[in-house]
Formats: C-alpha cells, structure tokens, sequence
C-alpha cells in the first residue's frame, strides 16, 4: 500500500498555541506516539504538514523548525515502539511576513495543497488513498485540494465545523470525518482502511490452526470471481501463455462453467475456481480434525477431573481408615499418589 497519512503539527501533534521554535518546548499531546505507531502498523507512511510563519515573522529561523522536528522524531520514536514520522514539510512563507525573504504568498502554504503534492511526487504515494489530518480548517482544505480524505480534529466532535465565516464555506470545507483527537483520528482512519485482497485464510498466531472466518469467507468469493494465479514455474507460464494455446470463448450465461480447459499437448489445467475449492476442502477437512482433537482433549479433562476426585476419596480414606491399621493406611495413601500422578499426566497431555 503506497499511501500515507499527513498530519498537521501544532494542537495536533504537539501542544502550541502560538510560533514554536523551541526544542525544549516540545509536548506531545497524550496518544500522540501510540496513533502514529497504529499508523504505521496499518502500513501507512505519516508525513507532517506544517505552516510556520514563524520564520516570515523573524521571529525563529528555519533551522530552529528543523531542530523542533527532529525533537519532535526523537519524542515519538521513544514514547512507542514501532513509531515513526517519515517525512517533515513546512512552509516557512507568510504575506504579511517582515522578512523580505519570505514575505509572500506560497503554494505550499495551506490552505493551497503544495506540500502534499510534493510528498506525494517525493514518494511515489496514491492520494487517493490518503488521509489528512488537523485542527484547521485550512487543513481540510489542502486535503481536499490535493484529494485526500479529511477528518477534522475538533474537541466537541459533533460534526459541526467550527471557525466557518459564512455557509457557502461550509461546503466547500466540510471534512470526511470529525473526531476528538489524533488518537481517535487513527481509529477511524483504522475502520475505514480498505483491506488487502487475500488469496488464502490466515490463522492466529496464538492460535495454532484456527484459521479465520472472515479469510474463509473471502476464499469463498473469490473462488467465483478472482482469476487464476500466475504460475512461479517459467516453464509453467511460457506453456500458459503460448500463443498456440486454444481458450474457447466464454458464453455469459448466467452460469460458470467448471469445464477444464485443454491444452494442445493434452496437459489439463483446472479453472480457478475448481483450485480454490480444493483449497477450501483442506481448510474444512483441518477444521474438522481440530474439532476431533479439541472433543478428544476435553473428554481427557472430564477424565482427569473424575481421577481428581478419587485421589481425593483415596487420601481421605487413608487418615479415616488407616488410623488403626497401617497396612490399610499405606495401601490407600499409595493408590491416592498413583491416581493424582495419572491425573498430572492426563492434564500434560491435553495441553
């Protein structure tokens, strides 16, 4: 998946009211490391997208916005494993700025997309499967403007759009979705992420051999619709592909054929989805041996149970009978130990 997240930096990522050029002023906002770990968990690439008219106003250089962002990559990099921030874009350019240097408009300040589109052009990623993320509503506008879902971060969270000067604004800026915070943000980004095709049924790790129903399900639709993989064989696909090879033409009917098709050397080759259902049987057929072996294993607990207690029966009789007679003290002691010995082995067993 070649997208990314971009993220605006101040009241998103870090607490800042106002210019930041201070690397010892930097504060994460809480869940801020966590979100861009779960971020890229989800295989997304998590690029910063700042204004800083901070630098027009001369009131920090660019190399204190530099310095900022490379504290900011350590604060997250250390607060959650598997966190990272990929890339840093700012605008240091301002119209009313007193720097003559950066005293003017600038397609890579937002609410204009030219930032994004760099990122974009820089690394090669699909925006429309992107997302952009702020607290402004300049935000929303330079992800819609560079084709991006957007979701506004706005405290209530109540779907309105806080800051709008008129009506006909509204709708050109409403977001895709609202939420509370980063954290939420990335939930939501999580919830709407579109799933990767899987040709096969995966299983849990914690799970030996408990194959998922959701991948089961999708093996079933696929095994009407998808096409035949390609083979790894080169020999395989240069067979395959040969332009001698004879296709009969398939007649939409309304129904799917399960005809093998044949080759001129007389090698048959079976349809996809005859290959997928073969596939499906096994998984059914492990299914059903897994549920033997669970049934198996839980009668071997209700076994050990039953030993349980009579190796308790068998203890208990040895102090009530046994008190006057060794020989029958020892006899039942004894048969407690063999039995509890059998019971710890039962339960070895059925682990």
């Amino acid at each position: 998946m070649n997208a990314a997240v971009f993220i605006d930096r101040d009241n998103t990522l870090i607490e800042n009211e106002g210019d930041l050029g201070d690397p010892d002023a930097v504060r994460l906002i809480q869940g801020t490391a966590s979100a861009i770990a779960s971020l890229c968990g989800l295989g997304y690439k998590v690029v910063v997208v700042t204004n800083q008219g901070g630098v027009a106003r001369g009131k920090f250089t660019e190399k204190d916005v530099e310095a900022v962002h490379q504290r900011i990559r350590e604060q997250v990099e250390h607060s959650a494993n598997g966190a990272r921030i990929d890339r840093f874009y700012y605008c240091p350019f301002h119209p009313q700025g007193r720097v003559s240097k950066y005293q003017k408009d600038h397609p890579d300040r937002k609410p204009k997309p030219g930032m994004m589109l760099q990122a974009a052009s820089e690394m090669k990623l699909d925006l429309a499967q992107c997302w952009t993320i702020g607290d402004q509503i300049r935000d929303v506008e330079a992800g819609r403007a560079a084709g991006t879902r957007t979701i506004l971060i706005d405290s209530l969270a109540n779907g309105s759009i806080p800051k709008q000067p008129s009506q006909q604004r509204q709708e050109h800026t409403q977001p895709d979705y609202t939420a509370k915070s980063l954290v939420e943000a990335v939930r939501i980004v999580a919830q709407q992420r579109k799933p990767e095709t899987v040709r096969q049924p995966q299983h849990r790790p914690s799970e030996p051999k408990r194959w998922d129903a959701a991948a089961v399900a999708e093996l079933q639709h696929q095994s009407m619709s998808s096409p035949a993989p390609p083979s790894n064989d080169p020999a395989r696909a240069e067979e395959l592909t040969s332009p001698t090879r004879q296709v009969r033409p398939q007649v939409m009917t309304g129904q799917s054929s399960d005809a093998k098709e044949v080759k001129p050397s007389g090698f048959t080759v079976p349809p996809a989805r005859t290959r997928n259902m073969n596939i499906l049987r096994q998984i059914l057929q492990e299914l059903r041996q897994l549920r033997g072996e669970q049934d198996d294993f839980a009668l071997l607990r209700v076994l050990a149970i039953v030993l349980q207690m009579v190796a308790l029966l068998c203890l208990l009789a040895a102090f009530w009978m046994g008190q006057d007679d060794q020989g029958t003290f020892a006899r039942c002691l004894g048969t407690g130990l063999l039995v509890q010995l059998t019971t710890i082995a039962i339960l070895l067993f059925s682990k």
